[in-house]
Formats: structure tokens, sequence, C-alpha cells
């Protein structure tokens, strides 16, 4: 009876010591079940198409505008300011004078028209005789034919223009000026009105030389040549463009 009751013992002994109690073998059975039934429901889903493209275009940045309706108004704080910078283009020179030979070569008994390409611009002499009666700053019937092709041309361009009006030595007397300079100036006001009326836009520069430019023609040339010479108005083509 003794050792019956100590092997007894000695077994119970075994089985604390060594093996794992019997609910949690079933505990564990438990889990590994359940996590396969999980997976295989995952494996076996199959997402909604609508709620798939819901997700899809919410995460992804589109390229449609954000206000679909027109009519919509934009706040104005949402506007941007954006300032356009128009740049002016001027005229080539040699195409301008190119061109104010065909067209002034198109006007019958029209005038000689000096044209001039220097380093300041497109020198454009119009002889005062032709433009003007004596000691006056109006223009002549022969003269508004004269300045008119030249005024069209000039009308499309950007090109800084400046005028200036010029005269001989001779005093003037009884007129309606009291100097050459004041009527040079009258001239050239007169050419520049003509100019805008004609198309023109950008700001002209525009001066009376008086007989102050008259020592520049070549004494080479006969005195009642340059005098005629002299009575004139000068149109300067700027290279560039008015700013």
């Amino acid at each position: 009876m003794r050792s019956e009751g100590m092997n007894t013992a000695a077994q119970l002994t075994s089985v604390q010591e060594g093996d794992a109690p019997a609910w949690m073998v079933t505990f564990t059975d438990l889990v590994c079940l359940m996590l396969t039934f999980f997976v295989m429901l995952f494996a076996m889903s199959v997402p909604d198409e609508d709620t798939w493209k819901e997700v899809t275009s919410a995460l992804t940045l589109s390229d449609q505008p954000i206000i679909e309706d027109p009519d919509t108004p934009v706040r104005p704080d949402a506007e941007r300011n954006v300032t356009v910078v128009d740049i002016p283009q001027a005229a080539s020179l040699d195409y301008l004078a190119s061109l104010l030979h065909e067209k002034l070569s198109e006007v019958d008994d029209a005038p000689k028209v000096l044209i001039n390409r220097t380093a300041e611009g497109l020198i454009i002499s119009l002889p005062g005789d032709a433009l003007f009666e004596a000691a006056s700053a109006e223009l002549s019937a022969d003269g508004r034919d004269a300045v008119q092709p030249i005024a069209q041309l000039l009308g499309g361009i950007e090109n800084q223009v400046r005028l200036f009006g010029h005269a001989d030595p001779t005093p003037l007397r009884n007129g309606t000026y009291p100097s050459n300079w004041e009527l040079s100036l009258a001239r050239a006001v007169t050419v520049g009105r003509y100019l805008r009326s004609s198309g023109y836009r950008e700001d002209m520069v525009i001066a009376g030389m008086g007989d102050g430019r008259y020592g520049d023609l070549a004494t080479s040339i006969p005195e009642a040549e340059r005098y005629k010479l002299a009575r004139r108005v000068d149109i300067l083509i700027d290279p560039e463009a008015t700013q």
C-alpha cells in the first residue's frame, strides 16, 4: 500500500512540473481557428467598386478646377494680382527708310524730302518752303499732301519721335512770330499735331532750334540753297521705343 501511494505522488509531481494545463491547449486551438477564419475572410473579400473609386479620387490630386459651376463667384481674396508688362517693340529704321522712299515715290509732285540714317536715328527733313507759306506755321494744302504718307507710316510704330523746327538767319518783320525761334517751334508743333491726328500715340519731344543749326550746313553749298535747307522741320526717329 505504501508503494502505491508513493507512485501516485510521483506521477502528480511529474504532471505539475512538465506539462501545460489542459485549458491552455484548448484556448490556443481556439485562437488559431479564429485567426484562420479572419484570414480567409480577408482573402475572399472584394472591395466595392464605387467605394474604391471614392477613396482613390480623394487621395489623388485632381487636375479639374475646384469650382465646377462657372456661375459660382470667386472670392476677392482668392484672386491673384497679375501685372502684365507690355514691352514696346521698336521698328527697324532701315525698314522704315525703305517704306518712306516707297510711299513718297507714290505722291505726285512730292517735295524733296531728305531721309538720312545717322548714329542718332533716322532723320526725315521736311522742306519748310513746301509745307508752309512764308513766316507762317500753318500747313498748306501741298504741305498736308507731303506729310500725310509720312504721318500714316509713323502712326503704326512705337519708336520715340522727336521734332526740331529750323529757320534761316533772316530776321522776321511784321509777322505773327517775333523771332525765328518761335516760328521754328510753331512749325514743329504743327507737324507734331498732324502726326498725332494721323495715329501716332507715343509721347513726342518737340523743340524749336531757330537758326542755331544754320552753321552746320556745308559752306560749299550756295548761300541761297543753304537758306532754303535751313527752313525745315526735322523728324528724328530713335532706334529705341518709347518707355
